[in-house]
């Protein structure tokens, strides 16, 4: 069967999901000033699916521009079969940006740090899963779960180091069924790019294995949350040395590092309604009753911590 190359451009929408278009892969050099025409309703998709009510009508279009630095592949170990994807930045026009576009949000925050502080984040994330498999399995953080899923997690990691994301650790973690796969540190927009690659090359490995990974917060009221914790450093722009240490300060951080990380905590409510992985956390969702049900503050695996650490920094004069 003649198969013929295809780029797929991708974006992340408003809700965490990877929305994508697929163009010749020869005809990919036409795409990098134009883009393609994706409805601006688009953004209004939630993660279950449904529409809600929004701005735009059948005709408002933005503009997926792929950003040809941020190109990964993926070939799967199983039949050699495999494809290639872009990540785009959504425009209102070529020229125009689109307020509803994750990557320009993310950009323009990096700008005002950087205009405020001369300092940019550095940053990774530790990716955490479900791998449903057909027969139970052992008990977490346990050599037998790590045997178990061996096959699995060394696909993940060639396919990783392949699509230019350096995987750091794997391993099964506290939940039965549950993994984690920890990247190594961006700079960046590209921290926020490495996180987008890796959820989807571990899904595609996933698929070729026959099995499903879910990255869904609390897929079920009872589960084991699934995380998706941040590491992050305070980096200068001159110097690129991280300045987020200091052993005088409070907690073991510099000056400005405390406070960013006193205005994270201060917001931390507001900040978990908007940001959390809206797989499972749709804010237009009908679910929503559910879905805060399932993510109650006083039942995240941290709650405690962050209380704590809250108190500690709020004593010690963070703010």
């Amino acid at each position: 069967m003649t198969r013929e190359p295809i780029t797929y451009l991708v974006w992340s929408d408003l809700v965490g999901v990877a929305r994508t278009r697929g163009v010749p892969t020869e005809l990919l050099p036409r795409r990098t000033e134009t883009g393609l025409g994706w409805a601006c309703a688009g953004q209004a998709l939630t993660a279950f699916g449904s529409i809600v009510d929004n701005p735009w009508g059948p005709m408002d279009e933005a503009r997926q521009i792929p950003d040809l630095a941020t190109r990964f592949s993926y070939r799967s170990a199983v039949d050699d079969s495999g494809w290639e994807a872009v990540i785009c930045d959504s425009k209102r026009s070529t020229s125009e940006d689109w307020d509803c576009c994750v990557r320009t949000f993310y950009r323009r925050a990096l700008d005002d740090l950087a205009a405020e502080t001369g300092l940019t984040l550095a940053a990774s994330f530790e990716h955490e899963f479900l791998l449903e498999a057909p027969t139970p399995v052992e008990e977490g953080f346990t050599f037998a779960a790590a045997r178990r899923a061996n096959g699995f997690l060394q696909a993940c990691s060639a396919a990783l180091r392949t699509a230019g994301v350096v995987p750091e650790s794997l391993e099964p973690e506290y939940g039965r069924e549950q993994y984690e796969i920890s990247c190594a540190p961006a700079i960046g927009v590209a921290a926020a790019d490495a996180a987008l690659i890796a959820r989807e090359v571990i899904r595609a490995v996933a698929t070729d294995h026959g099995l499903r990974v879910t990255f869904t917060p609390k897929p079920a009221r009872k589960a084991v949350g699934n995380g998706a914790h941040i590491h992050f450093s305070l980096v200068d722009l001159k110097t690129g040395e991280n300045t987020t240490h200091d052993p005088a300060g409070p907690l073991g951080l510099a000056a400005t590092a405390a406070h960013f990380c006193a205005g994270i905590l201060d917001h931390l409510e507001a900040l978990a309604a908007l940001a959390r992985d809206t797989t499972a956390t749709a804010w237009f969702s009908p679910t929503l009753i559910e879905v805060y049900r399932r993510l109650k503050l006083w039942e995240c695996d941290l709650a405690r911590e962050l209380d704590e650490v809250t108190l500690l920094a709020r004593y010690r004069g963070a703010y």
